[in-house]
């Protein structure tokens, strides 16, 4: 039976395509998001050793620590190394920029320490002595496997988490800690405010943000920084800025890469 054309509600079909192109739409860019970063290592110099939970005994109450993993060059496995070792610690799987910052410091000629981390508990006063404990641990592994050469670490932070490093910054291995995008609510504005006063001449945290948000307007966590942490009065405190990258960095990942590279480099020529 032919169809009368004339009787067709056009205006729920218009609705209809339109729904549909737009779902279209959505799915691409989702798809473009994802698979925007490689999902394994692209340097075959380059190997990443896995851990589980059963390797050491952390014994923590507030912190569960869901997987750490090594990654490293295997053309340099007896060459000595100054460069400081890169803890890298997440809470969420889906950040890609991990990755590539992960790659790029290990082809760089850092080892680097993947950390992943589910967070029990903020406000419990030992959070941060538990973290400090899981660090030592690690490395202290390592160290007797012989998988790394050198004491001295870097924590970076790229996480919606906002971590307390009191513990870290009183640690002499500890040669810097940079933030990536952090979150700077009420209590994590008062464990930052203790931090950078207890720090030593040669330790430095750095803070990196994106400065413009969504619509171009300025970045909340930025101006918050900027506002309540004067660098003359806080001098072991560094803020960078990206003018116009978003949260995620995208299409900033290797000037983002080389700006992290230079401080810890820095951290090394004061250490």
């Amino acid at each position: 039976m032919a169809i009368d054309i004339f009787r067709l509600n056009w205006i729920l079909v218009d609705t209809v395509v339109i729904i549909l192109l737009i779902i279209a739409l959505i799915s691409v860019r989702i798809f473009k998001e994802m698979y925007r970063y490689r999902f394994s290592l692209s340097n075959e110099n380059l190997e990443c050793i896995n851990y589980g939970k059963s390797e050491i005994n952390f014994r923590n109450i507030n912190i569960l620590i869901r997987n750490w993993a090594l990654l490293r060059d295997k053309t340099s496995k007896k060459k000595s190394s100054s460069k400081p070792v890169i803890i890298l610690i997440k809470t969420n799987y889906k950040k890609r920029l991990i990755q590539v910052l992960s790659e790029g410091f290990v082809s760089y000629g850092f080892d680097v320490v993947n950390l992943h981390l589910k967070i029990k508990s903020y406000s419990h006063f030992r959070t941060h002595e538990e973290l400090g404990d899981t660090i030592f641990k690690i490395l202290n592994f390592f160290k007797q496997n012989e998988l790394i050469k050198n004491s001295n670490y870097i924590v970076i932070q790229y996480t919606k988490s906002n971590l307390n490093y009191h513990s870290i910054v009183t640690d002499d291995n500890c040669k810097g800690i940079i933030l990536i995008n952090p979150k700077l609510k009420r209590e994590f504005k008062t464990n930052l405010h203790e931090m950078v006063k207890d720090v030593n001449s040669n330790f430095y945290i750095h803070t990196i943000f994106n400065k413009k948000s969504i619509f171009y307007t300025t970045n909340k966590n930025y101006k918050t920084i900027i506002r309540e942490f004067n660098e003359d009065d806080y001098p072991s405190l560094k803020i960078t800025s990206f003018e116009r990258a978003n949260s995620s960095f995208k299409y900033y990942e290797t000037v983002l890469l080389g700006v992290i590279i230079k401080k810890m480099e820095n951290y090394s020529l004061d250490s």
